[in-house]
């Protein structure tokens, strides 16, 4: 079988950049991997295997259990980088935002309280989260709008005392709730939240 050689001209893509010559057999074969070699030598940086689409920007840090029990009463650690050294730690419940993500570490800065920043775990974070008032209802409001106890939200967007939200039940509903409203689990009889079994919208 015959022999070819074919070159991938680089030479208008800048400084530092060469021709690739590629000797193939002529066949299917060889031909994707002329088509490979020329590819790869595009100016595009290809995005890390490892980086995350942020989906939800706000973010709820969680020192509980599957089972909803307190499991880091002394605060849930922040780290240099992933798998780094603490360099923080925040309580359970904080909110955070989130700057960047990689594999499953995001980096995050909390949005009100002491002001901490680090790399967590995802494990350790929580999309959804139950919306709360006081006794005797527990009831929430949205934007002044009543809501049922409980009412499952994601969260996205934050200022230092208001939370916005998007309704789980009704995903064409969102709005403003005060921060304080926000909670991991839902309420109890009393309208507490000191955990109680329910899953908490991992």
């Amino acid at each position: 079988m015959a022999t070819t050689m074919m070159t991938c001209d680089a030479s208008s893509r800048g400084p530092g950049a060469h021709a690739i010559t590629v000797g193939a057999r002529v066949g299917l074969a060889g031909l994707l991997l002329i088509l490979v070699g020329c590819g790869a030598s595009s100016g595009d940086t290809p995005r890390p295997d490892d980086a995350v689409e942020i989906r939800r920007p706000i973010l709820l840090v969680s020192g509980r259990t599957d089972h909803g029990d307190l499991a880091l009463p002394r605060g849930v650690p922040l780290f240099s980088e992933p798998e780094g050294e603490t360099v923080d730690s925040v309580a359970d419940g904080t909110l955070v935002r989130v700057l960047t993500a990689r594999g499953h570490w995001h980096k995050v800065r909390t949005v009100a309280g002491p002001p901490a920043e680090g790399w967590i775990n995802d494990f350790r974070l929580r999309g959804v989260v139950h919306l709360s008032g006081e006794p005797p209802n527990c009831r929430p409001s949205l934007d002044g709008a009543t809501l049922r106890a409980g009412e499952q939200a994601e969260m996205l967007d934050a200022s230092r005392k208001r939370i916005r939200v998007r309704l789980i039940a009704d995903p064409s509903r969102t709005g403003w709730v005060p921060i304080e409203q926000v909670h991991e689990l839902p309420p109890d009889k009393d309208c507490g939240h000191d955990g109680d079994g329910h899953d908490h919208g991992h």
